[in-house]
């Protein structure tokens, strides 16, 4: 555990020489659950990404997330790595795909039944275009999951799954 928080400390402060270009980026999303009705979760995220080649992103991303259901709320900060991939290139704009999976710790335990420390997947398609020669806009689709991972064992393991979109930029310091 403490090698993966070190290594996205490392890609989140500029720690890597061989990548092309570094991009910083900020993005907002909102989701549902996809099966139980009133549950919602938006997420606020800011993060560093590598392009290692045309098609290739690699990086790491600070999270704040906010889930609601009729019931409960509860707000958590997490940390994951990024992965890219820009699918069709165009002269301002990109067709991408990402993937992202990390830790999330929340101030109560969410959702009921689960605990405080839960872990995120999560991946989408988007489309982003550029409005600047550093500036990109982006808009996004994502499916997310969350689960505690069954530390607690099998019981204890509600999860979570939604379905939303996203609204991000990003800016190109290199």
């Amino acid at each position: 555990m403490r090698r993966y928080v070190v290594l996205i400390v490392m890609l989140l402060m500029g720690y890597d020489s061989s990548a092309q270009m570094k991009h910083y980026y900020a993005e907002g999303a909102i989701l549902g659950e996809i099966t139980y009705a009133y549950s919602y979760e938006v997420m606020l995220s800011g993060g560093l990404l590598y392009t290692y080649s045309k098609h290739l992103e690699l990086g790491g991303e600070l999270n704040l997330y906010h889930y609601w259901d009729n019931f409960d709320r509860a707000t958590g900060v997490g940390i994951c790595p990024v992965i890219k991939v820009n699918l069709i290139n165009f002269r301002k704009s990109k067709l991408f795909v990402n993937v992202k999976g990390g830790v999330i710790y929340m101030n109560v335990a969410y959702p009921y039944g689960g605990s405080q420390l839960n872990f995120t997947f999560a991946g989408g398609i988007g489309y982003e275009t550029r409005i600047s020669d550093k500036t990109t806009l982006y808009l996004s689709t994502r499916y997310a999951h969350m689960s505690n991972g069954e530390i607690y064992g099998v019981a204890n393991n509600p999860t979570w799954d939604a379905l939303g979109v996203v609204f991000g930029f990003s800016h190109t310091i290199r």
